[in-house]
């Protein structure tokens, strides 16, 4: 097997049967899983983007990125897998700062299969077998295996992901949630929101194509470029769940700013706002006065404080707040 042909496989370049030949080749010994892996790594620390610092403590700057490149080589086992986690705060003023944090990859079942945890307070970044990049947002579990099936693409989603999806139209990539859909693409950047803790799934598409399929009865759902589409359970009929839903042209900024270090609200229901925080911040709130549920809120932060949040919700609403750890409580 050359090196050029497991590129193009890498790539998404080859066809269905020639996929399945360097599948059946990885699979046949473990100095050729090996070697795959090995290719596989060299490539992501290759497609891996710049990133420039502009600090005023060049210590910091160069402590951060050795820590990076630390952590890239401590995941060098699990290469095929290769991933970093970053969390990037962009500020106006053209200064830039970021912060590296760990994402855990790491083997859970004998069949190779991957599981990618990113903590709450924390974004990460991964590049799948197929080179699709995937961001990753707080509190978030990404699942795929360590060579994808021949025949489709296969990844299961708790939580908040932007795609970018390499393009090959006869290699579905299924994106399994489990608000009873999943997404099926083929190339395409997309946002989609499938929290545990979230009544709604969301889907926003920037390009190409997705449709949502649901579970039980198959119903494909079609998304438009610049579409977005809300979904969620309102009960069953004869044990069959049924599904309400919304769509709408997408605010592109509002559902994928996150990725880009900014935590928005635009008129956001207080309900919202608070599981919003609880995942950026990394916290628990407690809401002691029901009214503050029928709250809603709108701003705009990139590297604020929890404090500095907290004291804007109160200045807007009248809500006072006290911290203790990780504990914050609204009254």
């Amino acid at each position: 097997m050359t090196e050029e042909f497991l590129h193009n496989y890498i790539d998404g370049k080859l066809g269905k049967k020639d996929r399945k030949e360097v599948v059946k080749w990885i699979h046949s010994s473990k100095e050729n899983a090996d070697r795959y892996a090995e290719i596989k790594a060299d490539y992501v620390f290759a497609t891996m983007p710049d990133i420039t610092l502009k600090s005023r403590e060049r210590r910091r700057r160069d402590f951060t990125l050795a820590l990076t490149r630390i952590a890239a080589a401590l995941l060098l086992p699990v290469a095929a897998l290769a991933a970093w986690s970053f969390v990037t705060q962009e500020k106006r003023l053209d200064t830039y700062a970021t912060l590296y944090e760990n994402l855990k990859g790491r083997s859970i079942d004998a069949t190779g299969m991957m599981e990618y945890t990113v903590n709450s307070g924390v974004k990460g970044k991964v590049v799948l077998p197929d080179s699709t990049v995937v961001w990753l947002n707080s509190a978030t579990t990404l699942s795929c295996p360590s060579v994808f099936d021949p025949e489709k693409r296969e990844v299961t989603l708790v939580g908040e992901a932007f795609f970018d999806v390499r393009t090959n139209p006869d290699w579905p990539m299924y994106i399994k949630t489990t608000k009873g859909f999943t997404a099926k693409v083929t190339g395409t950047k997309f946002n989609l929101s499938a929290y545990n803790n979230d009544e709604e799934l969301k889907l926003t598409l920037l390009e190409g194509k997705v449709s949502l399929l649901e579970d039980v009865t198959h119903q494909e759902i079609e998304v438009a470029p610049m579409d977005e589409i809300k979904l969620k359970e309102t009960g069953t009929v004869n044990g069959t769940p049924k599904y309400s839903g919304v769509k709408q042209a997408a605010n592109v900024y509002n559902n994928t700013a996150w990725k880009d270090g900014f935590l928005v609200f635009d008129d956001t229901p207080m309900t919202e706002v608070i599981r919003k925080m609880e995942r950026w911040y990394g916290v628990s709130i407690d809401i002691k006065d029901p009214k503050i549920e029928a709250y809603h809120f709108t701003a705009n932060f990139s590297s604020e404080s929890l404090d500095r949040v907290l004291e804007l919700i109160k200045s807007s609403s009248f809500v006072d707040y006290t911290i203790d750890g990780k504990m914050v409580t609204l009254y």
